[in-house]
This record gives C-alpha cells, sequence and structure tokens, in this order.
C-alpha cells in the first residue's frame, strides 16, 4: 500500500505543478490582452463606450478590470470573447480594401 500511495502522492504533486503551470500561463495571457485593450482604449482605436455596451460591462468596472492582476471569473471570458470578435471583424473589413491579385 506505501507503494501505491506513493504513487498517488507523486501523481498528485505533477497535476498541481502542471495547474500552476497553467494558471500561470493564464495569468500572462490575460495581462498581454489587458495590455492590448489598454493600447486600443489609449490610442482611440475602440472606446470605452463601445467596449462597455458590447460586453455588459461599466466603464469603472472596465477600468478595474484593466489594472487588476487577479483573473475575473466574470469578465475575463467575455471580454476575451469580444476581443476575438472585433478582431476577426477587422481583418475581414481589412481584406475588402485591400487591393485584389488579377
Amino acid at each position: 500500500h506505501a507503494v501505491v500511495l506513493s504513487r498517488v502522492m507523486a501523481c498528485t504533486r505533477l497535476q498541481e505543478s502542471e495547474a500552476r503551470v497553467e494558471s500561470a500561463a493564464f495569468v500572462d495571457a490575460m495581462g498581454l490582452m489587458k495590455q492590448a485593450m489598454s493600447s486600443s482604449l489609449e490610442h482611440n482605436e475602440v472606446s470605452y463606450s463601445i467596449v462597455c455596451k458590447a460586453v455588459g460591462i461599466s466603464k469603472p468596472q472596465l477600468k478595474a478590470w484593466l489594472v487588476s492582476r487577479l483573473p475575473s471569473v466574470q469578465w475575463d471570458a467575455r471580454i476575451a470573447d469580444w476581443m476575438k470578435r472585433a478582431q476577426g471583424r477587422a481583418l475581414e473589413s481589412q481584406q475588402w480594401k485591400e487591393p485584389r491579385p488579377e
């Protein structure tokens, strides 16, 4: 039983370690997303009102989310989804502006 228990403990430690790495990667990705959003807002590429309306967040909540280093169950996925859709629309509209090869 000691060998089995030892293996279970080792697997548990490995899973905990993997979870920490995944969590750190998620926090890093969210940090990059927040930087991108802040930059877009700062350079007037997008307005607070557009983001707030699309996501269903108030301007103070959005500003608090941008400076927070903690994951937000309420906003992270919603804002990431909106950014992905907005980026897709921007890329699609850019394709129509570029000259087409003949």
